[in-house]
């Protein structure tokens, strides 16, 4: 286990197996920028068209390969020799293939398509993490990590973004896997207060960010924080606007989808980021907030555990109050010094 070297391999496939653009395919542009500049020649397949319009620009061949199918693991596998018969002109004569997917899920399918094509292939898959089902499904999560663990073999080495993810994808494959760490933009640190807010930053999906339970767990007359804005869209939009509408203590701003400027420019000072993800690779958005100089607080997963200061971190309702009253007063605090040096 180790950090990955970018080597110059003169013909790479690349392919991306995901519908959404989010903070891995941004990570993937770097990654395939870094071997352009190498002296790769780089033909990337999408598997939609918003996501080769993505990818455009980059210097990389980028072709429309409608290979993805949606659907739980044991699809993924039934589906895979149909998309072998979809990718296969671009595979039959690669060498190497790199298959960027947002869980280790997301890369099975075209992994056991190129199988078919070009068993000698070097297969390198991109994810950001792993995803223990134990979590979410108890003992049926955890047979169905076994058989993912399994399955996971089929690769012959895995990329992740950090030393934790590695380790962990290490131990449960078994397969070799290095690690590239995720690079953030440049940021801006703010400038005004807008109050003391709560944001959260992201995606609406309330399976993996628990976005309702979030406000639920925020909902409660012992936090100090009554407003809460929401930056970001995504398919359970219209339930967690159902879960506002039941809120008592809270005053919640849904913002939606903001350029990475506007975001910069609607953060105040007083501002928290808060997560609530029930599992992560490692949030840009934490590292970028991080590097404004704000406070982070998130649920106590491994995805976090990088970034995130331990007295930052909860596991119940008690803790994020508590967690959330020390801020409050620390913010108080400064606000009442900065006031007195002031006059």
């Amino acid at each position: 286990m180790g950090r990955v070297s970018i080597q110059d391999k003169k013909k790479l496939l690349f392919i991306v197996n995901s519908t959404l653009i989010g903070g891995h395919e941004m990570q993937a542009k770097y990654l395939i920028k870094d071997f352009i500049n190498a002296g790769s020649e780089i033909v990337l397949l999408g598997p939609t068209k918003d996501i080769c319009d993505f990818f455009k620009g980059l210097g990389a061949i980028v072709h429309y390969a409608p290979f993805n199918f949606k659907g739980k693991l044991w699809k993924q596998i039934l589906f895979s020799k149909k998309s072998s018969k979809i990718i296969a002109q671009y595979v039959s004569e690669c060498k190497y293939v790199i298959v960027s997917g947002g869980s280790i899920e997301a890369t099975i399918n075209p992994v056991m398509a190129i199988r078919f094509i070009n068993p000698l292939a070097h297969i390198i898959s991109y994810v950001p993490m792993y995803i223990d089902r134990r979590h979410t499904h108890g003992w049926l999560g955890y047979l169905y990590g076994l058989f993912l663990n399994a399955i996971a073999r089929i690769t012959d080495e895995y990329w992740t973004i950090n030393r934790i993810q590695a380790y962990i994808i290490k131990k449960k494959t078994g397969v070799k896997t290095s690690y590239i760490l995720n690079r953030i933009r440049t940021v801006l640190p703010p400038i005004q207060t807008l109050g003391p807010r709560l944001v959260y930053v992201g995606r609406f999906d309330d399976k993996q960010k628990d976005i309702v339970g979030l406000l639920n767990l925020l909902d409660h007359p012992k936090n100090p924080y009554k407003n809460v804005v929401l930056i970001g869209d995504g398919p359970d939009r219209q339930i967690i606007i159902d879960a506002i509408n039941l809120l008592q203590n809270l005053v919640v701003e849904v913002k939606g989808w903001l350029s990475s400027e506007k975001i910069d420019s609607s953060i105040g000072f007083d501002d928290i980021l808060i997560l609530n993800s029930r599992w992560e690779g490692e949030p840009l958005v934490v590292r970028e907030f991080l590097a404004k100089g704000l406070t982070c607080i998130a649920k106590d997963i491994v995805g976090v555990r990088g970034v995130v200061d331990k007295k930052f971190r909860f596991k119940t309702q008690d803790q994020l109050l508590s967690i959330l009253n020390s801020c409050y007063q620390e913010s108080k605090s400064a606000h009442i010094v900065a006031k007195s040096l002031k006059s």
